[in-house]
This record gives C-alpha cells, sequence and structure tokens, in this order.
C-alpha cells in the first residue's frame, strides 16, 4: 500500500510538472493531434487519379484513335492536351504541366497491319515516384486492352467466328489479386504509420526530460530521501506518459477508421497491448537518454532521433533491401517492431502467434534499457567506477 501510494504522489507530482510547462504541453498533448489531421488531409484522395497526360501522334489513323481512346478511358490518366513535336513534349515535362506523354509512331497502323514489331514510347516524370508506379501500372492497361481487341481483329480478319475468337483469347488467363491492400491505396499503410510516428516523437520528448530537468533544477536529491525504490520512481514518472500516449495514440487510431477510413481489422486488444509495450520501450530509451545526458542535449538527441527512425523503421522501404548497417541500425529501433506489428494487426488481421515475437523484442529492448538507465541513474556509485566517469563525461551538473 505504502509503495503504491508513492508511486501515485510521484505521478501527480509529474503530471503537474507537465502541465505546468506550456510549451511542452502543447508540444506532447497537441500537436500529434494536429500533424495527425493535416497529413490525412495530405492523403485526403488516397488514390492517384487523373495524372495529367500528353499525346504526340504522327500516325493520326483510325489505330491510332483507338489508342488515344484508350488512354482516355483509363481513369489514372487524362489528356491534357496534344503535341505537335518532340520539342513540345519535353517543354510540358519540364514544366509539369504533363506528367506522362505518349508518343504514337509515323508506321503505327502499317506495322499492325502486317504483324510486324512496333513501339509506342511512352515518357514518364520519374521525378516523383508515385507519378511513376501509378502511370507504369495504367498505360500497362491501356497496351493490354489494345492488344486484345488487335488480336480480336486479326483472328476475325482471318475467318474465325466472334465465339471462335472468344475461346482463343480466353484460352490462357492471367489472374492476380492483392490482399490487404486491393486498391493500391497509399492512405492505407501510410497515414496511421505516420501519426503514431509523430505520437512518437512527442513522447519521446517527453520522456528524454523526465530526470534531465531534475538535476537541471536541482530537484532530483528529493528522491533520495522518499523511501521509495528506483523502479518505484521510474513507474511513478512513466506513468502520466503512458496514459496519456496511450489514449492519444487509440484516438489516432478512431480518427483515421471514422473519418478517413483507414483499416482496422484483426483483434483491438493486440492493438492496445502493442502499443502499450512500444510506449514502455521508447520510455526507457528516454529514460536511458534523460539519465546520461543534460535536458538539452537530451532534447537534441530525440529531435536527430526524428529524422532517420521512420526511413530505418522499413515501414516505407524493406530493411531486406538497406545496406547491411542499416538494417542493424533499423532492427535496434522500437519503431520498427510496433509499426510491423500494428501494420500485421490492423491490415491483415493477424493474432497473437505472428505479433508475440514482436512484442518480446520490444520487452527486451524495455528491460535493457531501464536497465541502463538506473545504473546510471544511480548516484551512489562510486567515483571511481566506469559507470560514474561515463556519466561524468556526459553530464555537466
Amino acid at each position: 500500500m505504502t509503495s503504491l501510494r508513492t508511486i501515485l504522489g510521484i505521478m501527480y507530482a509529474e503530471t503537474l510538472q507537465l502541465l505546468r510547462n506550456r510549451t511542452q504541453a502543447v508540444i506532447f498533448l497537441l500537436i500529434p493531434f494536429l500533424i495527425f489531421l493535416i497529413i490525412a488531409g495530405v492523403y485526403w484522395d488516397q488514390i492517384i487519379l487523373r495524372i495529367p497526360t500528353v499525346i504526340l501522334d504522327q500516325n493520326h489513323s483510325s489505330l491510332s484513335r483507338d489508342m488515344v481512346e484508350a488512354i482516355q478511358a483509363n481513369e489514372n490518366l487524362e489528356i491534357r492536351c496534344y503535341a505537335e513535336n518532340y520539342e513540345q513534349v519535353n517543354q510540358l515535362l519540364k514544366a509539369e504541366e504533363a506528367r506522362v506523354a505518349v508518343i504514337i509512331p509515323e508506321d503505327f497502323d502499317r506495322a499492325m497491319s502486317r504483324g510486324e514489331p512496333t513501339r509506342i514510347l511512352t515518357i514518364i516524370d520519374g521525378s516523383n515516384m508515385i507519378f511513376c508506379n501509378v502511370a507504369t501500372g495504367a498505360m500497362g492497361e491501356v497496351v493490354t486492352d489494345l492488344s486484345v481487341m488487335l488480336r480480336a481483329n486479326l483472328l476475325l480478319s482471318h475467318g474465325l467466328l466472334t465465339d471462335q475468337v472468344k475461346k482463343v483469347l480466353q484460352g490462357v488467363q492471367f489472374a492476380f489479386s492483392s490482399r490487404y491492400n486491393p486498391t493500391f491505396n497509399y492512405a492505407y499503410f501510410l497515414v496511421l504509420g505516420l501519426g503514431l510516428y509523430i505520437l512518437q516523437q512527442t513522447y519521446l520528448l517527453g520522456m528524454v526530460t523526465a530526470i534531465s530537468r531534475e538535476r537541471e533544477q536541482k530537484t532530483w536529491q528529493q528522491f533520495q530521501f522518499l523511501p521509495a525504490a528506483r523502479w518505484q520512481i521510474y513507474v511513478g514518472k512513466l506513468l502520466p506518459y503512458l496514459i496519456i500516449g496511450t489514449l492519444q495514440a487509440a484516438l489516432i487510431c478512431i480518427l483515421g477508421a471514422r473519418a478517413f477510413g483507414m483499416p482496422l481489422h484483426g483483434q483491438l486488444w493486440l492493438v492496445l497491448v502493442s502499443t502499450v509495450v512500444f510506449l514502455i520501450a521508447v520510455s526507457g530509451f528516454g529514460m536511458l537518454v534523460s539519465a546520461i545526458f543534460s535536458r538539452v542535449n537530451s532534447i537534441r538527441l530525440a529531435m536527430v532521433m526524428a529524422m532517420p527512425s521512420f526511413i530505418l523503421s522499413g515501414f516505407t522501404w524493406p530493411l531486406q533491401a538497406m545496406h547491411p548497417i542499416g538494417r542493424v541500425i533499423g532492427e535496434c529501433l522500437p519503431l520498427t517492431w510496433y509499426l510491423q506489428a500494428f501494420q500485421s494487426i490492423t491490415m491483415k488481421g493477424a493474432g497473437w502467434d505472428v505479433i508475440s515475437s514482436y512484442i518480446i523484442i520490444l520487452l527486451l529492448m524495455a528491460v535493457i534499457c531501464f536497465s541502463l538507465s538506473l545504473v546510471f541513474v544511480d548516484k551512489r556509485q562510486r567515483p571511481n567506477s566506469v559507470y560514474y566517469r561515463l556519466y561524468a563525461l556526459f553530464h555537466p551538473y
């Protein structure tokens, strides 16, 4: 009972400390939601449609017009203008008035009627990979549809009946399906991931000052006289941030699912467990940084972490495709394992058997960070110990 009372007292004091600093309170409480709304607004359309396209038709035949109509029928492409020469095509691409250019050669209809190979040149603006990927798939659909039509006309010209043509064309079918994201919606896997990443950064900013702030204000000594173990002090300081962070993550997920239609499959209790364990792991890292560095340097280190952690997490670029050094760094980040667990639950409906390994890794990270933090923060270490020297090296107080 005494231990619980001590933890609640420390928790109450830490909550007051958090709310007393208005700037930190705004960053910690409001910024995650504001940035999440901005991110959701960026991906409001969710699917890239109507990519501006320019046509250079050097053939002007009925077959080339069929090609143009096939492009017009594709919802991912939108014909903005017709160019007269290559120079005009290049100017439109440079000015970003067009992202895709389709060039139909002069001998297009003659080559096709003779069964000779011909090439329709498609130029795609590769400066933006999103446009590039969508436009490549769209042009592939256009060419496939046109090829089917030409084969059907060729078979009909050789005297085959319509039913016979259908049987020939349907003899071999290539079928594919996309699970978990059938419409290739970028927002499905990006918006919630980015929102939780921002939450990690604001949460970490609070945790990295939990101890260093006390040392700077010369108030850490008061804990030396409390009848409480180090772990009780840590729990009392951690709980306000953990409760607020968990509620923020829940609200971000609910807002994403209800307002923006993000997928939230699977069991919600698994999302809750993985989120809590992730925040505990981040807390451990924050406490470790706060125990070693001064308050200013702790904040600096947290801001430095903000830049590469999402990129190295494997969320947008697979870990398997990274340089070995980058992959090792990514695997040492709590965000990597949390986002894998979160995506597996919400998009794939994965159960405990899939995410248990991610939870164990996060717990190990938390244990290691908290253990090292307790070593560095304990001022009863002898002055000639290695830990004390490391503490003195990084902490000016």
